[in-house]
């Protein structure tokens, strides 16, 4: 009997871990993945629960200054911060509470490409 509850104690445990969400496994103070993307003049927007903000150049990006805005779509975008990058390297953003806003309460990051190039830059973004 005792062997048979411990069976399920630890079926049951393995169902739980199975059916949580890994952005709740991962918890305040990690660094949970939001995307990617490569672009010539500006990124695809990234959501963020606010808090601190990462995006990191991807290899073969050019060198030069990045910039990251709050996107407002019905209004001017909101100028968060910027970094002369090369490839390789990340920027972050920290205390970003403030850029939450509409209905998903949610802020809406997007990167620049503030250099006079046609080349094609690569980020990948953590919240």
């Amino acid at each position: 009997m005792k062997l048979k509850r411990g069976i399920c104690a630890t079926f049951l445990t393995f169902i739980v871990i199975l059916t949580t969400p890994f952005t709740v496994l991962a918890g305040s103070g990690e660094w949970d993945y939001v995307g990617g993307d490569a672009f010539s003049y500006s990124s695809r927007v990234f959501y963020s629960g606010g808090g601190d903000f990462k995006f990191c150049l991807r290899t073969g990006s050019p060198t030069g200054r990045y910039v990251l805005f709050e996107d407002d779509a019905g209004g001017a975008d909101d100028y968060v911060g910027e970094k002369t990058l090369k490839a390789g390297e990340c920027a972050v953003f920290r205390n970003l509470n403030r850029f939450k806003d509409g209905d998903n309460h949610k802020a809406e990051f997007k990167v620049i490409k503030n250099i006079n190039t046609t080349k094609w830059a690569g980020v990948d973004a953590w919240d």
